[in-house]
């Protein structure tokens, strides 16, 4: 009788022989983190790797199977494969194709299924969104990658995809934005001024009747330096802030740059 230890080595042994490959794209669409979705769109690349599969074929939603070409190297692979790193496949796919929704993807190797996944699309209702020639739009994406910092995303029409443009620079709040907050009750239009100097914040806010009102603060503390009086008019346009400067740079994303309608705050 084989002892503990032999049988576990027998089981690991048996699985990864049965395991020998991976299908990496599309990832599973909910994060197991948090549970959200991150859904697939535009232009990209289904693939993974094979140790020993000579045909690697994928079939969505079990419709016929397509060709995804296989040997491209893949180095990191090496160590499950005896030393065999042209093992990578790849197949370009438009997701616009697919109906807005979940999705399963199986991959087979020389006609066996070896990994299978569920994914979700979206789209921009088309198949492929052409732009007029010399079409340029950029984005910013405030606090990305972190707190502080932001990136610029344009959009890319061969990808049908926004792709990232410029990243990871220090955000700067100075500026002019416009956004609504509540005044007894009822949602009135609002101009918002916002300097940074010397790590002092002010917030100036002038509304569609005229009337207006200010506050200041250095760094964290700024936010307990807000008159009662005030508290509606400041805390209600920057809901998601709780306590600190922290908090507010995470916030900056609600108001936006564009005046309302006709262009008067």
């Amino acid at each position: 009788m084989k002892d503990l230890s032999t049988a576990i080595c027998g089981m690991v042994l048996c699985t990864t022989s049965i395991a020998q490959g991976v299908l990496e794209m599309p990832a599973p669409s909910v994060d197991p983190a948090n549970s959200l979705v991150r859904p697939e769109s535009g232009i990209a690349a289904i693939g993974g790797w094979h140790c020993t599969a000579a045909r690697v074929q994928v079939s969505i939603d079990n419709q016929a199977p397509i060709d995804a070409p296989i040997g491209s190297s893949r180095n990191d692979t090496a160590s499950v494969c005896g030393g065999k790193t042209n093992t990578g496949f790849s197949l370009l796919f438009n997701y616009n194709n697919l109906p807005e929704g979940w999705h399963t993807i199986s991959a087979l190797a020389d006609g066996a299924e070896f990994s299978r996944t569920e994914f979700y699309t979206t789209s921009l209702g088309v198949e492929f969104l052409t732009k007029e020639p010399g079409y340029y739009v950029a984005y910013r994406l405030p606090n990305f990658p972190s707190i502080g910092l932001a990136s610029d995303v344009t959009w890319v029409e061969s990808k049908q995809n926004f792709t990232l443009l410029h990243g990871n620079y220090p955000m700067s709040y100075d500026g002019v934005y416009y956004g609504a907050t509540l005044r007894n009750g009822i949602p009135q239009y609002g101009q918002y001024n916002l300097t940074l100097a010397d790590d002092l914040l002010t917030l100036s806010i002038s509304y569609a009747d005229g009337t207006s009102c200010s506050v200041s603060g250095k760094s964290r503390d700024w936010l307990y330096r807000i008159p009662a009086s005030m508290a509606q008019q400041v805390l209600v346009p920057l809901h998601e802030l709780q306590s600190g400067w922290r908090h507010l740079r995470g916030a900056l994303a609600y108001p936006t740059p564009d005046p309302p309608p006709g262009g008067k705050a």
